[in-house]
């Protein structure tokens, strides 16, 4: 069995972390990403968003929400507008309206949530 709290892959997350996130615990290759890259000479965040299927998803969806704080200084997280209670729907979310500051910082965060009427 795997127990909750080991890091069997020892890439950082727990085995909690990484069901949640739709990781495989024992893969320090399969990791939750958010990248920056550009596009059309824009900023832009990309976050491929893992459906909850499978064994021990049942009843359960998936949601991610794409955060910001304005400097590395600031702790108070910020959810992008539209960004936030994403379905995962084993699709890419992709982002280009950034918020301006000198230089912002962003996550990505996800959960997993009963379903409606579950």
């Amino acid at each position: 069995a795997i127990e909750p709290d080991a890091h069997d892959d020892n890439d950082g997350l727990s085995n909690k972390d990484e069901y949640v996130a739709g990781t495989d615990p024992t893969n320090s290759a399969s990791v939750f990403f958010l990248g920056l890259g550009m596009s059309n000479s824009s900023p832009m965040l990309r976050l491929f968003a893992l459906e909850a299927t499978g064994a021990g998803y049942e009843g359960l969806e998936r949601l991610y929400a794409l955060e910001f704080v304005p400097s590395l200084s600031e702790t108070n997280w910020i959810g992008l507008p539209g960004m936030t209670n994403i379905i995962g729907r084993d699709e890419w979310i992709i982002h280009t309206n950034l918020p301006p500051g000198q230089h912002p910082v962003f996550r990505a965060r996800t959960r997993l949530s009963p379903l409606p009427n579950n």
